[in-house]
């Protein structure tokens, strides 16, 4: 370790912002043997201006205020500034529905964010070392990683905490094993307390560190050291890996959407649509099904995965990445009480009744034609126009059984876009299925497209509605 103590503080000048004038970094210090180790490295160098910085979490009773009583002591001993604060840490993480270790973590950078922007310092150090990184290298993989999750942490970065991209973040014992750090304690005599939790198992880092470490060091004594080395590899190939993506990204991607046939004709097009969608709000398991479904050939137009705040629609040869579309909009829906014209969104709708002449039946329409006509009698007023939701069904003309709103949309074939600006007709007593059925409202139309049979002009009919978009 001593001799590592001028590479750290090297890799260290190297990596923080250029200043002027002398400007102080924050240091995280817990208490701990690796905090403590980092602390009395700067402190005995004074090749970088520093003030501490200490967290009380209030997870272990007295021995928090014990941790906060002592990394106080020790800096005021050596005249060091020391910022202190405690965090509600189990309220938190219950209030916000995350675990502890996730709430301790999005506390703590956010007030060294705070205390960066208040008081100008220049970067913030932690004591992440060498065995850290390797359990976290292990906890990625179990949990499901891609590669850069098997890069493990960096020694430079930035907070990551909102408002937190241009404060650096630095690591500067990540090469160094805690071994190390415990031969450099042991020989300068630091000071530092031991947090008892660490010989708990009862989170999955500290089992990794007392139930996994110990066989892997039986197969492989150095094996810290051989998953660094293994991640620093990695990292190279996954910075030539984001090469490869931004290339093909900026090709394939409009912002939106993305080109089916040009994805499947690039090389690695499951790598770079993994990319797309896991960055822009889907889930990995969304995008492996996205995957498997272009592989099979499976997707058909209209094809929806997730339900987050992304959803990925097949719309007619693209991908389209969106907020997820409810099509029943309160806000568009529009009383009908008599004929007249009616203004739904975008759309203008007339509606007029009048005597029926057999002449004009529906199957003589004009192609393309943008008008029903349906019994007058099977549609009396007040009636309501509005969008669709899924589960809406009809019973579309000359058809036996019901067939739901979104089938009828695949069948013809219609855009997203257009999905949204189709219109329904919806009587006041229109059938509500049981909500385990998956169908939901009997509408009387789908303009300007089909009718019900129940709206089926017949022998004794007398008057008809003629319905048209204008």
């Amino acid at each position: 370790m001593f001799r590592q103590v001028d590479a750290i503080l090297k890799d260290l000048v190297e990596a923080l912002p250029k200043t002027e004038e002398p400007v102080p970094v924050l240091v995280a210090v817990s208490g701990g043997i690796d905090s403590m180790c980092l602390a009395d490295v700067l402190d005995r160098s004074k090749v970088v201006p520093f003030v501490i910085a200490h967290c009380n979490f209030g997870l272990r009773g007295e021995e928090s205020y014990g941790d906060e009583s002592f990394v106080k002591g020790w800096a005021k001993k050596r005249q060091i500034p020391c910022h202190t604060t405690r965090f509600k840490t189990s309220e938190y993480a219950a209030e916000h529905g995350i675990s502890i270790e996730m709430a301790a973590r999005e506390l703590r950078y956010r007030w060294f964010r705070d205390l960066c922007r208040k008081h100008g310092y220049r970067a913030v150090l932690v004591a992440h070392n060498a065995n850290d990184r390797a359990e976290t290298l292990l906890l990625n993989l179990l949990r499901g990683t891609g590669i850069k999750g098997m890069t493990g942490m960096s020694l430079t970065g930035c907070l990551p905490v909102e408002g937190g991209s241009d404060i650096p973040l630095l690591r500067p014992l990540l090469r160094t094993d805690r071994e190390h750090i415990s031969a450099y304690v042991r020989g300068y005599g630091v000071p530092y307390r031991e947090d008892r939790t660490n010989a708990e198992d009862i989170y999955r880092r500290n089992c990794i560190r007392n139930q996994v470490f110990p066989i892997l060091k039986e197969i492989n004594p150095s094996f810290i050291s051989t998953l660094c080395e293994d991640m620093d590899r990695l990292r190279l190939v996954d910075s030539i890996a984001d090469d490869f993506y931004a290339a093909q990204k900026q090709r394939l991607w409009d912002g939106e959407s993305i080109d089916i046939d040009a994805l499947r004709a690039t090389p690695h097009w499951e790598y770079i649509l993994y990319r797309i969608l896991t960055e822009n709000g889907l889930a990995a398991g969304e995008a492996r099904l996205a995957e498997d479904l272009l592989k099979g050939e499976r997707h058909i137009s209209g094809t929806t995965l997730g339900g987050g705040k992304k959803v990925l629609y097949f719309a007619f040869g693209r991908l389209i990445i969106s907020e997820p579309r409810d099509f029943w909009d309160e806000t568009k829906a529009v009383a009908v009480p008599e004929p007249g014209i009616y203004t739904v969104g975008k759309l203008r709708v007339e509606i007029t009744e009048e005597p029926w002449v057999p002449a004009t039946d529906s199957a003589r329409l004009p192609a393309g034609s943008r008008c029903l006509i349906a019994d007058a009698r099977a549609l009396p007023f007040p009636f309501t126009l509005r969008g669709w939701k899924h589960g809406d069904y009809l019973r579309p003309l000359g058809l036996h059984g019901r067939k739901k709103v979104q089938d009828l949309f695949q069948d013809l074939k219609l855009s997203l876009e257009q999905k949204h600006d189709t219109l329904l007709i919806v009587k006041p007593d229109c059938y509500m299925a049981e909500a385990d059925t998956g169908f939901r409202a009997h509408v009387s139309a789908v303009l300007p497209f089909r009718i019900d049979e129940r709206l089926r002009i017949g022998r004794d009919t007398s008057r008809i509605l003629r319905i048209t978009l204008l």
